[in-house]
């Protein structure tokens, strides 16, 4: 059977000729996506040189073909593809001459295989073609042509002479010859191999019966195919995981798997794997990372593995997030980004609160397919996160299915119990309910070595005593075993003939006595080259990308891979066909080999070198290095920053960390969700759940009122409970989730003939005191249950808010469970808002007796509220990242002057709550009329105090703390018309002071006493902008002046348009965009741009990024007119810093030799040009740039430019980047000035790179 044309599309791909698109599953392609994010995509999954799909492609893709095939019953025949004899063509003629020979072999590959499979470049001159539903045997035929037409072809690469060029191939079938991506890879890999060996120029197949056997290739001959001496292990291992019973009398098992490095650990786990993937099971892979771990680190990373094995299911549980946890995995999960957005529900929540709902949310959309195991290998670098929440799910669910097995790497008795007691500490609850089983890997002994060698070699004796001196000499470790296998055979001992394997007679005392000797020595065998690449690697750590190398080691990404590829044939390093990276060393040992022979200086300094490295290529994803930042600040002593990074974390996650209460009320309504999900009902059956709900409330107000031995309740109570269990014939459970305006029952909502947005609100307001969202009713209910619930919402909500748990279980009620809100709710006296707790004190508990405010008015309160509790979170932290926009703002503050007209004022420092005297009114005075049924005493009517004059309308949030934007705003002590003078008492000074408070309330009451006060708080709020160090409280300072209105706004002016010295001019050109409306300010920054002083001329370029387009122009306009050099050069810089394109033609016209040779000894204007230039991305600029760069003929006469501006000239024709600067860049590399050559080679790398 083959897979339907349906699942799999072979459509050509118009947007690059001659390579076909890859193959999508059905309705892949979604809206969402926009033409930018395909070209990103398309880029990504595309060879540069070639066109062709990259090795990226491959790895990310392939694999999920083969997985719809193995769905379908689908065939997929992968070939391999290797150039012969092209290093010989790179030697002789050159890389440019190389390139075209790798191009026009693409377009022959094209040609050849046409919209029957799709090709990639693999690397260097290693290509791939990947055939959907074609068997192996018609793969091989169009391969066989490929041969042919190769053969007869001489490829033209513009000489005289064309090159001829042949082809070695190795193809190999899913699911006849393998049954995993990783497998098919390495047997196309042995066909390939027997090709090159069997005279080139040929396409092999891999047998349909029997094996090849490629001994030059040590890659394809290890790992043996099964394991051997554990068996018994592994059975146990099944015994306490996929193999054990679950259900209701279950208990959770935990598995604890010890052993040495190299021990066979990560070979079981393995074998674990793939037999549960057999049964139709899900493995979820938990790996964590050296050094320090952020938040749920290893989990997310798991999670990310099973969706990108499977596109499907990726789609499936991404369509279960909502918007914020969609945003925050797709940061670490990229696919994600593939999948159309749910709508944005506003956010307000931290990241882990986040992240700890959506792993929730994944992991019961997968129970929801099948069973799954979770497999944690090196347990110890699991991050304390991602094992709490396997520990609270596995705790919450016993009876889940869902099985876990932990290993650790131990050496000794002690280590074995240290790290034992290190995952019962992290895993406290689950130990408490689980069997605990420590496993210990056995060494393995003689047989098994002899098992060993006759998987490779099929039939070989090898002595009996040596076989025992080859397992003491390894102490039974399977990685020593393997490597002292791989140089047996590597030094023909073990020797293959094309035919038959023979060993040679040999002592155990001519091999190596340990592991780490043999590492060693196959490290001395490899090129000074190859040797200083893997160097690089082992410092980044046991995995590692092609693109953080190259970066590191400054050579190009296809140098990189040919030396890799070398790598892993000589099997030092394998790739990593489940992670994120693009290779892995095959052991630690091998990697500490490399690692170990730097010199330990040479080796910290290689770690900040990485770290670097990272923040270059990741510089909007810091949040996802931090931990490889961490380890390599450590590694390179650098403690200052990584207790930098590890101070921004725990930051973070001590103001995040969830408590125990509120993560168990998570996991379950994650739970209920997931169960609500799978019980849909008819839209009849949703009518009849709105009809029960309205039994429901009246059952419960008719036990407010009577005893439950009334007839009338009882009547009530009986009809409700038969209401509830009329749905238990058709769904395990019901499920009410309330709001005012609707309610869902088990998550649908009602048709709008069955919609009572009454009931909703009667409803909610019932509920909402007792912190409740809704009820979740599970089949088994009994009507004494309900009864008993019932009697509970008779308590005062006082008494029930936090005692929900003892309350059921005091009743035994196993079946309702009661649907709270996370956050404290509005009905209580605590909100929940960012980092801060505000108190919300009831009428009744300020005054101390009844309340004076109506059911209705505190509704209304309680709505309103709700209201700000939606808005603020998300303001707050746009407040204080400097980007609320305007409009925010001043929708939270309607909200809160709705708030404030219904709530009574309270008594305040500036408020007493006698009445007032005469000298302590305010200024003006507005009575509020009483509120609807409240009688306020006259004497003690609240007041309105005046509202301030608003600020200018282009005033930006984040220039003041939001502290500021969202208090009432205080009362000031009534002034004089002229006000006291400064010689006075006044509380301008202490309010200056207050200012700098930590305390948020204390200083927004001095912002708002200072705006108040007026013109007494301009003079010291100017004086503290000049004299401040702290640019943030320079600003905070200068938008109070702004808001005191016109006087602050000409006091600022006058300050501004007064000659200070330049630190001092500095501090109030830095605030005057808040004052960008005034034209004496607009004039001023004209003449300051023309400052002799440097720090003022760089201080006006910073301000005019906030200006308009034509005041910037204008001002740099002036400076690049100007004769003086320094002026003139910030001008210059200034164009590209603002990005003037406007002003382009006044930056180029000045390129040229002449004029540079001319401005010399100063070199500072020529290299500001062309660095403006660049980043302008002018293209007409290739051929002056050329005649800068190109070095002068030792002939020639005068002032020659120096290196530095030849090089800078170089740099800008790389950002250029178009055809004529990749071509002139190619004759400047051919320069005998080794300066202009490296940077020529870098701009082409650059070019070639991007």
């Amino acid at each position: 059977m083959t897979m339907p044309e349906s699942n799999i599309d072979h459509t050509p791909d118009i947007r690059a000729p001659g390579r076909q698109e890859e193959p999508v599953e059905a309705e892949t392609t979604t809206e969402s996506a926009t033409s930018e994010e395909e070209e990103l995509r398309r880029m990504a999954f595309t060879d540069e040189l070639t066109g062709l799909y990259n090795r990226r492609f491959m790895k990310t893709r392939v694999p999920n073909y083969i997985l719809m095939a193995k769905k379908a019953g689908g065939a997929i025949t992968l070939a391999m593809l290797d150039l012969d004899g092209f290093k010989g063509i790179n030697d002789t003629y050159g890389h440019m001459t190389g390139d075209q020979v790798l191009v026009n072999f693409a377009k022959t590959i094209n040609e050849c295989v046409g919209d029957k499979g799709i090709t990639i470049r693999y690397a260097g001159d290693e290509f791939t073609v990947v055939f959907l539903n074609i068997e192996k045997q018609e793969a091989k035929n169009l391969m066989d042509e490929l041969v042919e037409t190769l053969d007869k072809t001489i490829i033209d690469v513009g000489g005289s002479q064309g090159i001829k060029v042949n082809v070695s191939i190795g193809l190999a079938n899913f699911p006849h010859d393998a049954q995993d991506y990783e497998t098919l890879f390495k047997r196309a890999d042995e066909a390939l191999y027997h090709a090159k060996g069997a005279g080139k120029n040929r396409a092999i197949a891999y047998p349909d019966e029997g094996k090849l056997v490629a001994p030059g290739n040590i890659s394809t001959l290890f790992p043996v195919e099964r394991t051997v001496g554990f068996d018994d292990i592994l059975a146990q291992l099944k015994l306490v995981t996929i193999d054990r019973i679950t259900g209701k009398e279950s208990k959770p098992e935990l598995p604890i798997l010890c052993g040495p490095r190299g021990g066979g650990k990560t070979r079981l786990l393995k074998e674990l794997a793939k037999e549960a993937e057999n049964r139709g099971y899900g493995v979820i892979d938990v790996t964590g990372q050296a050094g320090f771990n952020r938040p749920y680190y290893a989990l997310v990373e798991a999670f990310g593995k099973v969706m990108r094995r499977d596109r499907t299911l990726l789609r499936e549980l991404a369509e279960e997030l909502d918007f914020s946890e969609k945003t925050e995995l797709t940061k670490d999960i990229p696919e994600l980004a593939d999948v159309p957005n749910p709508p944005d529900d506003g956010g307000g929540e931290d990241r882990d609160t986040v992240i700890f709902k959506a792993l929730n949310k994944l992991i019961f959309g997968l129970l929801r397919k099948s069973r799954q195991v979770f497999i944690v290998d090196d347990a110890r670098l699991m991050d304390n996160l991602s094992m709490g929440f396997i520990d609270s799910f596995i705790a919450e669910f016993p009876q889940s299915n869902l099985d876990i097995v932990f290993a650790i790497n131990t050496d000794t008795e002690q280590e074995t119990e240290a790290g034992i007691m290190h995952i019962l500490s992290g895993m406290n609850k689950t130990a408490q309910l689980a069997e605990v089983t420590r496993l210990i890997v056995p060494p393995l002994g003689p047989a098994h070595i002899a098992d060993m060698l006759y998987q490779i070699t099929g039939k070989i004796d090898i002595p009996e005593d040596i076989l025992e001196r080859l397992a003491e000499r390894t102490s039974g470790n399977p990685l020593f075993i393997e490597e002292l296998l791989k140089l047996i055979i590597e030094r023909g001992i073990v020797l293959y003939d094309g035919a038959n394997w023979t060993i040679r007679p040999f002592s155990t005392d001519d091999l190596p006595d340990s592991l780490d000797d043999i590492l060693a020595e196959r490290a001395e065998q490899l090129s000074d080259e190859d040797k200083e690449i893997l160097k690089q690697a082992a410092v980044i750590g046991e995995s590692f990308s092609v693109e953080v190398l190259s970066k590191l080691t400054g050579t190009s990404e296809q140098e990189v891979m040919d030396i890799l590829e070398r790598a892993r044939k000589a099997y030092i390093i394998r790739e990593d066909f489940r992670g994120e990276s693009d290779y892995v060393f095959n052991s630690a040992s091998t990697r500490n080999v490399f690692y170990d022979l730097w010199d330990e200086e040479e080796r910290k300094d290689v770690h900040m070198e990485v770290a670097e490295a990272e923040m270059e290529l990741h510089p909007d994803s810091s949040d996802e290095i931090f931990g490889k930042l961490v380890y390599h600040f450590q590694q390179a002593e650098r403690w200052d920053k990584a207790a930098q990074v590890i101070a921004l974390v725990r930051e973070r996650d001590t103001r995040a960390r969830i408590p125990e209460a509120t993560r168990r009320l998570l996991q379950r309504r994650a739970y209920i969700d997931d169960m609500a999900r799978e019980s849909s009902l008819e839209k009849e059956d949703i009518g009849k759940a709105i009809k029960t709900l309205r039994d429901i409330r009246v059952a419960i107000q008719s036990l407010r009122l009577y005893p439950r031995e009334n007839e009338n309740v009882a009547k009530s109570i009986v009809r409700a409970f038969q209401g509830i269990s009329y749905f238990f014939d058709k769904t395990e459970v019901l499920t009410f989730s309330i709001n005012r305006e609707t309610v869902l029952v088990n998550g649908q909502p009602p048709s709008p003939e069955n919609a009572d947005e009454r009931l909703a609100s009667e409803f909610y307001d019932l509920i909402s005191p007792y912190n409740l969202q809704g009820f979740v009713f599970l089949k088994g209910l009994t009507e004494n249950e309900i009864g008993d619930f019932f009697e509970i919402m008779k308590r005062k909500p006082d008494e029930v808010v936090d005692s929900w748990d003892q309350l059921l279980k005091e009743e035994n009620i196993v079946h309702i469970k009661p649907d709270r809100k996370i956050y404290v709710a509005v009905g209580e006296r605590k909100v929940v808002l960012g980092q801060d707790r505000i108190e919300v004190e009831t009428a009744k508990k300020a005054s101390g007796g009844d309340s004076e405010i109506s059911e209705k008015v505190l509704q209304q309160v309680e709505k309103l509220l709700d209201d700000f509790r939606e808005e603020s979170s998300e303001l707050l932290k746009a407040l204080e990242e400097g980007v609320s926009p305007e409009k925010d703002f001043d929708r939270l503050m309607s909200v809160l002057r709705e708030v404030s007209g219904y709530l009574p004022s309270q008594p305040t420092q500036t408020q007493p709550a006698t009445a007032t005297t005469e000298t302590e009114k305010p200024t003006e005075t507005t009575e509020q009329e009483p509120l609807p049924e409240t009688q306020v005493d006259a004497e003690t009517k609240p007041v309105k105090p005046p509202v301030p004059p608003p600020p200018p309308q282009h005033l930006r949030q984040q220039d003041i703390g939001a502290e500021e934007q969202i208090l009432p705003e205080p009362v000031v002590p009534e002034r004089s018309e002229t006000g006291p003078t400064f010689g006075e008492f006044s509380p301008v000074q202490e309010w200056l002071e207050d200012l700098k408070a930590d305390d948020r309330v204390v200083k927004a009451r001095a912002v708002q006493n200072l705006v108040r006060i007026g013109v007494e708080a301009v003079e010291p709020c100017i004086n503290g902008i000049l004299e401040n160090e702290s640019p943030r409280f320079r600003r905070l300072l200068a938008m109070i002046v702004a808001r005191i209105g016109r006087v602050g706004v000409n006091a600022f002016a006058q300050s501004f348009a007064r000659d200070w010295r330049a630190e001092t001019m500095a501090n109030l050109i830095s605030v005057a965009d808040i004052f960008r409306d005034d034209p004496t300010v607009r004039e001023r920054l004209k003449s300051l741009i023309l400052s002799h002083e440097s720090v003022v001329r760089d201080s006006v370029v910073e301000v005019l990024a906030n200006f308009p387009d034509e005041v910037k122009q204008d001002a740099v306009k002036t400076a690049i007119e100007s004769t003086d050099i320094a002026i003139k050069t910030s001008g210059v810089r200034a164009v590209g810093i603002l990005g003037l394109k406007e002003l382009s033609s006044l930056v180029t016209s000045s390129i040229n030799k002449k004029a540079f040779i001319k401005s010399l000894p100063n070199t500072d204007f020529a290299i500001a040009a062309m660095k403006t230039a660049g980043e302008l991305g002018d293209t007409s600029l290739v051929e002056p740039l050329e005649k800068i760069a190109k070095p002068d003929s030792f002939l020639t006469i005068g002032k020659s430019l120096p290196d530095n501006i030849r090089i800078e000239a170089i740099n800008v024709l790389g950002k250029i980047g178009t055809k004529e600067a990749f071509n002139a860049l190619k004759r400047l590399i051919k320069s005998r000035n080794n300066a202009i050559k490296t940077a020529a080679k870098a701009a082409l790398e650059s070019i070639a790179g991007g």
